[in-house]
Parts: C-alpha cells; sequence; structure tokens
C-alpha cells in the first residue's frame, strides 16, 4: 500500500472484514515507504472512521484509531513517519483528557504486530486492549503526547514491546502544542512512555531516555528486561523512576533484569503493594535513590550494580537519600540478600531457610566522590519534612531548624523502620566505616556478611 490514511484504512478493514472465515490465515500489511521513508498525515477522525467501515473499533474509548482485530495481521511500516494531523489535544491531562482521545492503532485479535515505524502527535500512541500475543517492534516515537505505548486493564498475555526507541521532552515543531499537566504549553514526553495497566506483557530491549516514567505499573504481571534508559546529569525531575504501584484492587508483580538506569531520580520505584524482582541491573547516578521503596511494597534484589553520582546525592529535594530508601514505610519488606530482616522471602513468605524464594545478594553499592552519601535509608518517619523553617519548608540537615539526629533522622522521629535483609553484599569503605545505614536501631536492618568491595568492581 502506499502512503496513504485511506489505503491503510482500506487495507485495515479488508483485513477485519475477514473475521469467522475459516480459509483466514492472516496476512501482512506493507507500506511501500521508499527510501527516504515518506509521511503519512493521519487524521483517525468520525470521517475517515465512516468512510472505510469497520477499520476502527467505535466501542473504544480511542474509536478512532486504527483497530487490528482479526488475528496473525502484520502492519510492516518500512519506516514510514505517521503524523498525527487532526485537532485533539497533544499533552498530559490532570483531570482526564477531552474526548476524543485518537490512538494511532488499537489492537484486539490475537498475534497481530505493528513493526518498524515512526509516529508522532498522537494524544495515545499505539493501545494493546484485548487479545494474547501482540507485539509492537522496532518503533520510535520522540514526540508523545500522553503515553507512547499502553497495555490496557483487559489485555491478555503474551505481549511484547521490543527494541523500540522512546524518547521524552522533545520540543514540538513549528505550527505544534505540547500541554504540560499544569496547562501551559511545553515540552513532548514528559509523563510516561509505556503503560502497564494488566494482563501480561515483556518490556524487552528498548531504549528510553529523558521521560519522567520510563515504565508505570499499575496492573498485571510483567517482565522488564535488558532496556536502557538515561535521564539527565543537569536536572534531577527529567526521569523519576521504573515505576511498579499498585491501585485499588489491582495486583502488581514485576521481573528487572539486566536493565540499564541512569541519572533517573529515584531509579527502581515500588509502591502500594507491588512486588518487584530485580536481578542483575545497572542504576547508576540516581539523583535521590537507585531502590525507593513504599507503602507495603516488596522488593527482592540481586546482583544489581548501585553507584552513586560523584556529587553524592541531590541537596535540592527534602527526602530520604540513599542508594536503598525505605521511604515512610514501616510496612515495607526489602530482600537484597537472605530475606527481609527476620530471614523470610518477601515473595512467598516461606522462611528462607526452608526452601522461600530469597535473593542471593551480590548487589554492590558504589559509593564515590564527595557529598551525601549513604548505602540504606531505613528511618521511615521523618516529621521535619514539613517544619517550617523560614517560611519554606525545612531540609533534614545539621544547623537547620529541621535538626537530625546522629542517626541521622530528624529529631523527634519515631523511626520505625522496613524490614530489611541486605546479607551478603559488598560496599565501599567511606565515612569511617564499611556499610552506612541511616536507621533508628539495629532491630530493622541485617547487614551480616557485609565486604568491602574491590575498586575494579565499582568500575562501571
Amino acid at each position: 500500500m502506499g502512503c496513504t490514511e485511506d489505503e491503510i484504512r482500506d487495507a485495515v478493514k479488508k483485513t477485519n472484514d475477514c473475521i469467522g472465515d475459516s480459509a483466514w490465515s492472516g496476512r501482512t500489511i506493507t507500506v511501500a515507504a521508499g527510501s527516504p521513508a515518506c509521511t503519512i498525515a493521519v487524521l483517525n477522525d468520525s470521517a475517515m472512521a465512516a468512510r472505510y467501515a469497520n477499520s476502527s473499533c467505535p466501542g473504544d474509548p480511542e474509536s478512532h484509531a486504527l483497530c487490528l482485530r482479526n488475528e496473525h495481521v502484520r502492519l510492516a511500516g518500512g519506516g514510514a513517519i505517521f503524523l498525527y494531523s487532526g485537532q485533539a489535544f497533544c499533552g498530559q491531562c490532570a483531570e482526564g483528557c477531552p474526548a476524543p482521545q485518537p490512538a494511532l492503532f488499537t489492537l484486539k485479535g490475537n498475534d497481530n504486530t505493528i513493526e518498524d515505524l515512526t509516529y508522532r502527535y498522537f494524544p495515545e500512541g499505539i493501545h494493546i486492549r484485548a487479545g494474547n500475543g501482540h507485539t509492537v517492534a522496532r518503533v520510535t516515537a520522540d514526540r508523545i503526547c500522553e503515553d507512547a505505548i499502553t497495555v490496557d486493564e483487559g489485555a491478555g498475555e503474551g505481549h511484547v514491546v521490543r527494541e523500540s526507541v522512546l524518547i521524552g521532552n522533545t520540543a514540538p515543531d513549528a505550527g505544534r502544542t505540547c500541554v504540560l499537566a499544569t496547562g501551559q504549553a511545553g515540552a513532548c514526553g514528559t509523563d510516561k512512555a509505556i503503560q502497564l495497566n494488566g494482563g501480561r506483557a515483556s518490556i524487552e530491549r528498548n531504549t528510553i531516555d529523558r521521560i519522567s516514567e520510563p515504565v508505570h505499573v499499575s496492573g498485571g504481571e510483567h517482565a522488564i528486561v535488558d532496556n536502557r534508559t538515561r535521564g539527565s546529569a543537569e536536572d534531577q525531575n527529567l526521569c523519576q523512576s521504573y515505576t511498579a504501584a499498585t491501585t485499588a484492587g489491582s495486583r502488581v508483580s514485576v521481573t528487572m533484569r539486566g536493565n540499564l538506569i541512569q541519572h533517573c531520580k529515584l531509579g527502581i520505584r515500588v509502591d502500594g503493594g507491588a512486588v518487584v524482582l530485580a536481578d542483575g541491573n545497572s542504576i547508576l547516578d540516581p539523583w535521590v535513590s537507585a531502590f525507593d521503596v513504599r507503602g507495603s511494597g516488596r522488593l527482592m534484589a540481586q546482583n544489581n550494580r548501585l553507584r552513586t553520582r560523584s556529587a553524592g546525592f541531590t541537596n535540592r529535594s527534602t527526602v530520604q537519600r540513599g542508594l536503598v530508601v525505605a521511604r515512610n514505610a514501616s510496612r515495607a519488606r526489602i530482600d537484597l540478600g537472605g530475606g527481609d530482616y527476620a530471614g523470610v522471602s518477601v515473595v512467598d513468605d516461606l522462611p528462607c531457610a526452608a526452601g522461600g524464594a530469597c535473593s542471593r545478594g551480590g548487589n554492590r553499592f558504589c559509593s564515590r566522590g564527595s557529598g551525601s552519601q549513604s548505602d540504606i535509608w531505613n528511618i521511615t518517619d521523618c516529621p521535619c519534612l514539613n517544619r517550617i523553617c523560614g517560611e519554606t519548608l525545612g531540609v533534614c540537615a545539621v544547623n537547620t531548624c529541621a535538626l537530625v539526629d546522629d542517626a541521622g533522622g530528624c529529631v523527634g522521629t519515631a523511626g520505625a523502620g522496613a524490614s530489611i535483609g541486605a546479607r551478603g553484599n559488598c560496599f565501599r569503605f567511606s565515612g569511617g566505616r564499611l556499610v552506612d545505614v541511616k536507621d533508628a536501631g539495629d532491630e530493622n536492618t541485617a547487614i551480616s556478611g557485609a565486604t568491602e568491595c574491590a575498586a575494579s568492581v565499582c568500575d562501571f
């Protein structure tokens, strides 16, 4: 097919018309994009959907999107640039975006594939809505509105997002506007790249840079493997975190393996009742934390490489700071080696000695340089963060009205910490001690078997 929305809609319509045909064995729709690749102006509005009835899925919130709902349909983009040319709003919506909010594609049916294309300014990107085994591969989104890719709550299993490039905080082109959550015009792609609301998906070998949340998981069971993310060495808020957080009634389980996350504020954040298994990730130069665990979150981590910024943690955020932070979370349970503090698995609640699924340790805590450095912060109550000091919120620091005690907690803190086991890891010796743990007492954090990391071990 050629580079027009009419031809694309006609092809999608024909594949959807074959639903129920016993002779159907799948089709490939190939865009003859040429070289250099063509740009395809796409309206995805009611008039185009009506002109090619059955090319959309009218019951969806993204009612005018191109909708693949048969099985074994592959759309090969040939490097074409799909450019949204309608009038819908592009940006973040704190209270929900005004209708309509077109996506480029929605995927239903089973085993459908979108690959090898670039898309820009689509309010809702690509949605996997239903069915099993869908693939999004080698796509590029560098002018993101809300989210680039979404796996919806009703999606099934076996979905894959791989080898794609998703870039945030890009300036809109002349004549285009991207809107921030404040309602002001600003950069494109400041919220999330991939939103996982349910189902089961594998997010593999993608490059996801300069966006607040590269992946946000609010439901389902997912694997996030071998992705590469970089934030900013100058702006602590450009990249916040990979986030796993439950919502009311949801269940979240995430395996994170082999990812590189650099210059992101919180690294990997675990919130609510989410469970995260982190193995072999490299979390470098975080502004505030490499792992940030809140609520009743559970983290099992082994063989991860954690390295502070050469200037230490930021002094521009009035929050707890450390390579691992249990933030106001006395119910959180963290296994960095040998189970939680009591030696119990945070995954299956069995004692490690009785065969529970427990971390083998092997995490490398590589503090370096100057400035504020700590390996583990396990003081959950910090009231000075809300104390007014000279008409501004105070910072937990020496010689301010918001004082800290010898343990590093705010004066007057109750200090009830999370249950943390950190056995069998190596640490860089600094500040006169091998392991820098901020804890109101030694009843919450277990660090037996700690060794000093050789310089070569932290050379990454």
